[in-house]
């Protein structure tokens, strides 16, 4: 395979595992993830043993370990990509089921290394290679190799196309197609590889006559592992270019929050809620610290809020309603507009410790889930802002009536 190919494929493969570690890191519990994460790790090992300086490096150990190291790489890829589509399908019950094919996986990896330490060295350095096929230990090496494979890549088209047919997301049936033509491919150059070992120890033909096939074998590994990276990081991409509004939402909204979390969390420090170190070290790293964040504003504001229920006093609540009727309000910001002054004299009386002697019920506006709360909060420290923005005669004349 060419330098700009092998380039090529380990840049893909390397952006796919720090992909699939930042997903795994998030849910450790997703067990398809976890396998993808498995294969596209052993795609990029593969690829970066196949670089010159590194397979010279591993050689010096031993001739051909390299080799022996990037055929094991590529049995285990074939098994995790098969144990990603039979946790798709089956969920945790497929765990039996995988023990069982990993027997089988145990045993492949077993003829081909006890074939490869039994091989000349010459043939331990290229057992795939064209001269060594009349060899009857390059032959076993690349029939346990490639049979497991093409074993596992036909259970994978089933699987996939049960997983495909069962998913409602537009975007993973496409990712799925593009894995399925993936899987296509690299069968298609396990088949292609079989039968030149089998026509190499049946007959004595001549390399050359069958070097187009060996070529296209080692074109269509290339064009399945490239294509299979490229079905594996759509999905991916899809979710993350979906995910920039929300995104751009919470960051807007955690920033207009910023007025009466900054007041109540003066007020009530200990609310903040700690974190524990792993989220400090994700947030650290950059991984979903805005949306962490704004979840975390909007939990401290209502605690806050409830924590004032002493200090809201109903003759400031009844006030702020007249006076912004009076002002024209109506509807939302009429409650927006009253409930921020009742909210601003609480936090004053808080500060002199001087509960209202006929409290006022504690403000419960919101919504029925998380963000249309948060909603209605952006609202509320939008007014209040506004209302410490006045001038301060008109602030008492809002918040007192």
């Amino acid at each position: 395979m060419s330098q700009l190919a092998l380039g090529i494929l380990s840049t893909l493969a390397f952006l796919g595992v720090l992909n699939k570690l930042v997903q795994v890191w998030r849910a450790p519990e997703d067990l398809p993830l976890r396998a993808m994460g498995a294969f596209v790790l052993c795609v990029a090992l593969a690829a970066v043993l196949n670089v010159p300086v590194l397979r010279t490096a591993v050689d010096h150990a031993g001739a051909g370990l390299a080799k022996l190291a990037v055929n094991l790489l590529t049995v285990l890829c074939a098994y995790f990509l098969m144990a990603f589509f039979t946790y798709s399908v089956h969920g945790a019950a497929a765990r039996g089921r995988l023990r069982a094919r990993s027997v089988l996986l145990g045993a492949a990896s077993g003829v081909m290394v006890t074939a490869w330490l039994l091989a000349p060295e010459h043939v331990r350095a290229a057992p795939a290679d064209l001269a060594n096929g009349n060899d009857p230990h390059a032959t076993v090496f690349v029939l346990a190799a490639l049979g497991y494979q093409g074993y596992a890549l036909a259970l994978n088209l089933r699987s996939s196309a049960t997983f495909s047919r069962a998913s409602a997301r537009p975007q993973l049936r496409r990712g799925l197609k593009v894995l399925a033509v993936a899987q296509g491919a690299l069968l298609c150059a396990a088949v292609a590889k079989i039968s030149v070992a089998l026509v190499q120890a049946a007959t004595a033909a001549d390399p050359a006559v069958l070097r187009p096939l060996n070529t296209s074998y080692l074109w269509l590994v290339f064009v399945g592992i490239v294509t299979a990276i490229v079905g594996v990081g759509y999905l991916a991409v899809t979710d993350m270019i979906a995910a920039i509004p929300v995104w751009r939402r919470h960051r807007r909204a955690y920033r207009r929050l910023s007025p009466l979390w900054s007041a109540l969390n003066e007020a009530f420090p200990d609310l903040a809620l700690t974190r524990v170190p792993m989220s400090r070290l994700r947030d650290a790293l950059g991984l979903r610290p805005t949306h962490r964040g704004y979840y975390r504003r909007v939990v401290e504001i209502r605690d806050g809020i409830v924590q004032l229920g002493p200090y809201y006093d109903r003759g400031v609540a009844e006030a702020a309603e007249a006076a912004g009727r009076a002002a024209g309000l109506s509807g939302t910001a009429l409650e927006a507009a009253a409930q921020a002054a009742l909210i601003a004299d609480a936090l004053r009386r808080r500060a002199r410790d001087s509960p209202a002697a006929d409290p006022h019920p504690i403000p419960t506006r919101g919504g029925d889930d998380l963000e249309s709360d948060a909603a209605w909060l952006v609202l509320l420290s939008d007014t209040l802002r506004d209302l410490w923005r006045r001038p301060p005669a008109a602030a008492m004349d809002l918040s007192r009536g």
